[in-house]
């Protein structure tokens, strides 16, 4: 069984990884966010949903460049109301996050602008760790950065809620263990948070974890103009495969969950190298080869997924032993990594990229026969794949547009 909860702050991981400055940011945010909310204790706060926008509450980053990234750290104020705007919007879309929307939109909202208690939380708690790590820093800094961040918020008083600014200072800002979790957030994790500010449990299966799972796949076609539908064509060829393959209804969802993810790694990866019209530098391309293994360790982190993150971190690994990141081949690779393989394959050859235009049908089954003649790639499947030509016409009209 999933905890919906877990899965969505194991992912949210990701968005962290899209700009150095946003190292661990969703992360702090949350914590603190859940820490000042403890201590206002007030009825009118639901810490569930306060959860839920803290770590989504920069989705919008997905959207930027990295210009405009350094810019909301930088407090541009096109920058700040761009990707809020940008994040509410599509938060909106999905049947799932519409009661965060409106929080999100508004995160960096003025407080005499902003009626909800959840947004003013978040845009408080945002800035306070926007401060602090201005510097890299150590136990021995702390006093000095609580120095620093006491003159900067009294700087920026006006925009934020004083219950909040008060709370803060006579309880949050002397307590040592805000500051140790601040100083190492990698000890925050999931089951802390749960048990020590009572989120509730929510459980379910792979089925009913789907939205979510298809949610993150979105956010991985959004960050480049070139992916926008990717995941959701790597999806239909990879259940157009189990199917042919007779797998059972619970290994066929571990497949589609790993199709869906299995570009998960690649918001560590610059939008500027994702878009890039030139042939790639060495350097350019090592760092896209680590892609997969970003992917395996946040899904790593989700109990239950094991075989999903096999299936998605292998997805670049040819059975001549020629891929990456490990170069395993034959046997060691396994079948639904075969698959996800494939499906990633031939949804690649009928997508535009940055250096060519999408292959026609006829050239991306050429291109793909040549592949399974090499035996880079699993010819079974490919004759499986060939009895349904048709899958590569409905490529060419998918919607990828999921209201969950």
């Amino acid at each position: 069984m999933i905890d919906i909860n877990e899965l969505l702050f194991s992912f949210s991981k990701s968005l962290d990884l899209i700009h150095k400055n946003f190292e661990n940011h969703s992360l702090t945010v949350t914590y603190g966010s859940l820490r000042l909310s403890k201590a206002l204790n007030r009825q009118d706060i639901d810490d569930n949903l306060l959860f839920k926008a803290a770590v989504l509450h920069d989705v919008g980053v997905v959207f930027l460049r990295s210009n405009n990234i350094v810019g909301i750290f930088e407090e541009r104020a096109e920058d700040l109301a761009s990707h809020e705007k940008l994040g509410g919007e599509y938060l909106a879309n999905f049947d799932y996050f519409k009661d965060i929307a409106g929080i999100v939109r508004h995160h960096h909202t003025n407080f005499s602008e902003n009626v909800d208690i959840h947004s003013q939380i978040i845009h408080f708690v945002d800035r306070v760790c926007v401060n602090i790590y201005k510097d890299r820093m150590t136990y021995g800094d702390i006093p000095f950065v609580k120095k620093r961040l006491k003159i900067f918020i009294e700087n920026k008083k006006k925009l934020f809620n004083p219950a909040i600014y008060e709370v803060f200072f006579d309880t949050v800002y002397d307590d040592s263990e805000f500051w140790f979790y601040i100083l190492f957030p990698n000890n925050i994790s999931y089951d802390y948070l749960r048990k020590n500010f009572g989120l509730k449990l929510t459980v379910t299966d792979i089925y009913g974890a789907m939205p979510l799972i298809q949610f993150f796949g979105d956010v991985i076609n959004n960050h480049s103009k070139f992916t926008r539908y990717h995941s959701e064509r790597v999806r239909s060829i990879a259940s157009v495969l189990c199917r042919e393959l007779g797998l059972a209804r619970e290994e066929t969802m571990k497949v589609i969950t790993a199709s869906f993810l299995h570009d998960l790694g690649k918001l560590a990866v610059p939008v500027e190298i994702l878009d890039k019209e030139q042939k790639l530098t060495e350097a350019e391309f090592d760092l896209m080869k680590l892609h997969p293994l970003v992917t395996g360790h946040i899904i790593s982190e989700v109990k239950g997924f094991e075989d999903v993150k096999v299936y998605a971190e292998n997805h670049h690994e040819y059975l001549d032993g020629s891929g990456y990141p490990f170069g395993i081949k034959g046997e060691d690779i396994s079948l639904g990594s075969r698959i996800v393989t494939i499906a990633d394959i031939v949804a690649s050859f009928m997508e535009n990229r940055p250096y060519r235009k999408a292959f026609t049908v006829e050239e991306s089954v050429k291109l793909i026969s040549e592949m399974a003649a090499s035996r880079k790639i699993d010819s079974d499947l490919v004759s499986y794949l060939f009895k349904y030509k048709e899958v590569f016409h409905e490529l060419k009209n998918v919607d990828g547009r999921i209201k969950l």
